[in-house]
């Protein structure tokens, strides 16, 4: 059931005068103001959500350099003649990936 469906109820039924009734329905509306208040904070928390973000790239970046410090020379040789191979083919790609890689890398490096 939405607020609307609640909302459209209550508007139907005739307005009683029992305190039961009447404190139900109060706690009935402020449960719903308290989820709709939560709702709208949550996507007013652009701060929020943007550390959100930065984290999961964090993860991300921190993954794919456990990776590389992992790899073997063939690994690193096998990679990149395969990645020489792509940009041959496609090399508009290959260039925007090497800038984000690039931007990447100068972000983990100038914080530390």
């Amino acid at each position: 059931m939405t607020p609307s469906d609640s909302q459209a109820e209550k508007q139907q039924t005739p307005p009683t005068d029992d305190p039961e009734v009447l404190r139900e329905e109060i706690q009935e509306t402020r449960e719903e103001l308290g989820e709709t208040v939560e709702a709208l904070s949550a996507k007013a928390d652009v701060k929020g959500q943007v550390s959100g973000k930065v984290d999961e790239v964090k993860a991300k970046v921190t993954g794919v350099s456990e990776k590389a410090r992992q790899a073997t020379p063939d690994d690193a040789k096998q990679f990149a003649a395969t990645a020489q191979q792509k940009a041959e083919q496609r090399p508009i790609p290959a260039i925007a990936g090497a800038f984000v890689a690039g931007l990447a890398i100068g972000l983990l490096v100038g914080r530390r």
